[in-house]
């Protein structure tokens, strides 16, 4: 079997761009949590603070960080790849990250903060059988549309890199700033909630996701 070429989040949301629409970054998530005050690590709503959700609202932006983990116990598990901040539930990050339910790649383009998904493949049809020598004309059909890329070997890989559709996005005037946070690439929106891009690498990561943001060639 060949090995699946998959192709970077950046060349799959490109197709997503509209014209004159430039892609700054775009990254890969799975997994999604919460850091907001009022919310439990999954989103839920916390207990008994229905009455107090919504105070944080008027909290300046420098002290997000706090306030968004003020009552928040998280346990132990997998680490996210996003985290979603804020001193209420009513703004607009939370509102965002609660449509985003699957895999998602989220992409920082010169109009928008885009969230994208994986198109859903149809359904096979199930055929009636068609003998020993129509199914080998249907895997000749098959083989023929499988899309490959050579190799220095001379060999193909397969792509498996199903088609994006947009999820849900925030304009870019909803985008207060760009930001390195600890391990993160934080996103702050106008309201002071945001995103924290959780990266596995290291700073010059960051610095390079923030150098494309603001123009920096690829």
């Amino acid at each position: 079997m060949r090995p699946q070429l998959v192709l970077s989040p950046g060349i799959r949301a490109r197709a997503l761009l509209t014209p004159g629409e430039g892609l700054l970054w775009a990254a890969d998530t799975k997994l999604l949590e919460y850091r907001v005050r009022g919310l439990q690590r999954d989103g839920k709503p916390q207990r008994g603070l229905g009455a107090r959700v919504g105070m944080g609202v008027a909290t300046a932006a420098a002290e997000v960080v706090s306030v968004a983990t003020a009552d928040v116990d998280l346990p132990d598990g997998p680490r996210p790849d996003i985290a979603v901040f804020g001193p209420a539930p009513e703004l607009i990050a939370v509102h965002c990250a609660r449509l985003v339910t699957e895999p998602a790649v989220w992409c920082l383009t010169t109009h928008r903060l885009l969230v994208a998904v994986a198109v859903p493949e149809p359904e096979p049809e199930q055929a009636p059988s068609r003998g020993f020598f129509g199914e080998l004309a249907k895997l000749g059909r098959d083989v023929a549309t499988v899309v490959t890329t050579p190799t220095g070997d001379g060999h193909g890989r397969a792509t498996l890199n199903p088609g994006l559709r947009p999820l849900t996005e925030i304009p870019r005037h909803q985008i207060g700033g760009l930001s390195i946070d600890g391990n993160a690439l934080r996103v702050t929106l106008v309201d002071g909630s945001g995103f924290d891009f959780l990266s596995r690498g290291g700073r010059a990561d960051l610095e390079r996701a923030i150098a494309l943001a603001n123009g920096a060639p690829e």
